[in-house]
């Protein structure tokens, strides 16, 4: 009696592990196997969210980067750019392997006509295979049998039921959110999925409070800032996570920017050691001859661009800037200014940490 009450009940959880998972498949509320714009929902799980995009949308042109490329507007890529359809990429706060793995699933997809990737020093500073605890590695192999992570996992299963009672009602939608204690709320337009500048407020004296608190905050670091900017650790980066992209896809045109951090920003990378400045510098005279030879690669510097990194009302902390200087970095690479090249790369760098090196807090008052 005993032993077919526990196989009953065994069969019983089996099926119902079996239910979970197939729902989950046909509802894809991530389109990790198809595209699914009949759901029209995109969530802000960028990590699994973009890797069904990459796999199942189509388009010629990806957008790459951190934080500093999630207000691009794929929209306004497909204006400046001519014939072009663009889907943006954008993982926030992410190393460039993660990077590396997402253009592989696009190239993998899709012919790829233009990249457009913000090349983040801190980005360049992590371990070349590191990832974030989030990262779902297993949605990035070919091993289908991993996949069951996605196909059990518990919100995976709140997103599809969501999207179920979205369907019925949007009121009862909301309040199965409140129900499961689902805080985010879906985005419905592509357009501006990770895109994070409503609302915010970008001023001089929020950037200077925060600067302020983040000094504070960096009280020891001095080791860790050193490690994340070993010259070493940024060459095996370029070495490992974008030099092969590039090689491997030549038909592709790789427009590599470098993104202007407010001078606060790098005056705090600069004060934690002077040799932080020169090895970044160093890093981009290293990336521009490793790529100088490949006729379908361009690299812009906006790092020294003095009407965006002195202007703290362009920024809403001493990193992030605004809309306004995402769309103005996308009109300059399609004009070709800031565009490096051997003969100004020397003038560049010594602007670069001429900035940097002799800033005093004086030239903000």
């Amino acid at each position: 009696m005993r032993k077919k009450w526990i196989r009953s009940t065994l069969s019983y959880i089996i099926l119902f592990i079996l239910l979970i998972g197939l729902f989950n498949f046909s509802m894809d509320p991530l389109q990790y196997y198809r595209d699914t714009k009949r759901i029209n929902f995109y969530w802000d799980q960028q990590r699994w969210q973009v890797v069904g995009l990459a796999k199942n949308y189509e388009y010629n042109t990806i957008i790459l980067g951190t934080s500093m490329t999630e207000n691009f507007i794929p929209s306004e890529v497909n204006q400046i750019f001519p014939n072009t359809e663009t889907l943006k990429l954008s993982l926030s706060g992410s190393s460039a392997h993660e990077q590396n793995k997402i253009a592989e699933i696009a190239f993998h997809n899709n012919e790829i006509k233009n990249v457009i990737w913000g090349i983040d020093y801190f980005s360049l500073g992590n371990d070349p295979n590191y990832v974030k605890e989030e990262f779902p590695k297993f949605l990035y192999d070919n091993n289908n049998f991993n996949e069951i992570g996605y196909l059990l996992n518990i919100s995976i299963t709140k997103y599809s039921l969501y999207s179920i009672f979205h369907k019925l009602s949007p009121m009862l939608a909301e309040l199965f959110a409140t129900l499961v204690v689902l805080k985010e709320k879906p985005v419905e337009n592509l357009d501006y999925l990770y895109y994070w500048a409503h609302g915010m407020d970008f001023s001089n004296e929020i950037v200077m409070e925060d600067y302020k608190t983040t000094v504070q905050k960096d009280l020891g670091r001095n080791e860790e800032f050193s490690d994340t900017f070993s010259l070493d650790r940024l060459k095996e980066n370029i070495d490992t996570n974008i030099v092969p992209i590039i090689m491997e896809n030549q038909d592709t045109n790789f427009y590599l920017f470098y993104p202007p951090y407010s001078i606060l920003m790098n005056k705090r990378i600069f004060d934690k050691n002077p040799t932080n400045i020169d090895n970044i510098i160093k890093s981009r005279e290293y990336l521009f001859n490793e790529l100088k030879d490949y006729d379908n690669v361009k690299i812009y510097d906006f790092s020294h661009d003095e009407d965006i990194v002195f202007n703290l009302n362009n920024y809403k902390d001493i990193s992030h800037y605004s809309p306004e200087i995402n769309k103005k970095i996308l009109q300059d690479i399609s004009k070709g200014n800031f565009l490096v090249t051997e003969t100004n790369i020397n003038l560049n760098l010594d602007k670069f940490n001429d900035q940097v090196s002799k800033f005093n807090l004086v030239q903000l008052k």
